[in-house]
């Protein structure tokens, strides 16, 4: 019911691949400039639904930058599960870290 996947990300600027995921969507997004990893790193949060039925999908995707790379977090869900998977999502964000070796 519900994935996350981490990748490098081609593209000039978090805000460029934000406002591509928009365009993309083809749905009403939630776009946010927010933090993950405990603060670490700055991200572009965007959220959207494909409805309200608990059966939709719901997505959120977090757009940021570490050293030269550019990376997106997404996480996917059904809308009926999306108050409790949050939680664990909130949970994996703030443990995000690169390790410097």
């Amino acid at each position: 019911p519900a994935f996350v996947k981490l990748q490098k990300t081609e593209g000039g600027s978090a805000e460029d691949v934000a406002d591509q995921y928009v365009l993309e969507s083809d749905e009403e997004c939630t776009v946010e400039e927010t933090t993950i990893g405990e603060g670490e790193y700055a991200a572009i949060w965007v959220s959207y639904a494909e409805g309200t039925a608990d059966t939709e999908r719901t997505c959120d995707i977090y757009v940021f930058r570490y050293n030269d790379v550019l990376y997106t977090v997404q996480m996917d869900c059904t809308a009926g599960e999306y108050e409790k998977i949050g939680q664990a999502e909130q949970m994996i964000l703030s443990a995000l870290r690169f390790d410097e070796g």
